[in-house]
């Protein structure tokens, strides 16, 4: 398997993760705050959502905009779960179908991001962890309102 079909295929299956996480989580923690600390089930997403959006850019070697600072709070249009789901999805796509059109040397080349000067393939490495760190989030949110099974399939 090249690196190409590596990359892909992982990008995919945290993708699929992470959505399933979304869709596993009850409708009323995408705006409430457990605790009146944590950050809710929409703004986890919605920095996903621009580290994905982030990703595409530093594939295409685009200049990143403006990251914000502090904690990514999500606006209200998309404090519905399915308005984040939505939006998840919409930026999963876009970094799979960015990756799709491109050769291996491409995904093998060394260009710059965020994170400093990497393969694009090291780039997407980069997106997979920071992904599983917010999906483990969403699976603490899950078990704090008593759901204990493990939805990935």
């Amino acid at each position: 398997m090249n690196t190409k079909d590596k990359t892909l295929g992982s990008v995919t299956r945290v993708f699929r993760f992470f959505q399933q996480d979304i869709e596993n989580l009850p409708e009323e923690v995408f705006v409430k705050s457990l605790g009146g600390k944590a950050r809710t089930a929409a703004d986890i997403a919605y920095e996903v959502r621009l580290t994905n959006e982030r990703l595409c850019r530093d594939l295409l070697r685009q200049p990143s905009t403006d990251t914000p600072s502090g904690w990514a709070v999500a606006p209200e249009e998309l404090h519905s779960k399915e308005a984040t789901r939505r939006s998840f999805q919409a930026s999963a796509e876009a970094v799979v179908q960015i990756l799709e059109g491109m050769s291996v040397e491409e995904i093998e080349e060394i260009v710059p991001g965020v994170l400093g000067e990497a393969s694009r393939a090291d780039h997407c490495r980069s997106m997979i962890v920071h992904l599983f760190y917010h999906s483990g989030q969403l699976n603490f949110i899950q078990t704090l309102l008593g759901d204990s099974e493990i939805h990935w399939s």
